[in-house]
């Protein structure tokens, strides 16, 4: 993520949601955030390739941004379970 949002900070956090039996692993940056909807973008496989995987694996992930208001990434990880 730091690599190309030219972020200066990156939040990382780890919870899980007994409600839904998930276990969340968020990253969350400052960086310059993604261009908007219908924005030109120069394409690369790092999302596509993330998305791909995670969908292989069962996983829920999940990605947002605002042009300049940084991205988050969150993956979830369903069934996990956690010990006290």
């Amino acid at each position: 993520m730091l690599r190309h949002s030219e972020a200066r900070r990156l939040e990382v956090s780890c919870r899980h949601d007994e409600e839904a039996n998930v276990v969340r692993l968020t990253l969350r940056d400052d960086g310059r955030g993604m261009p908007a909807p219908g924005a030109p973008v120069r394409e690369g496989r790092g999302l596509t390739g993330m998305q791909r995987r995670a969908q292989e694996a069962g996983l829920q992930l999940t990605i947002s941004s605002e042009p300049g208001g940084g991205t988050t990434v969150q993956l979830g990880i369903p069934g996990a379970r956690v010990s006290p």
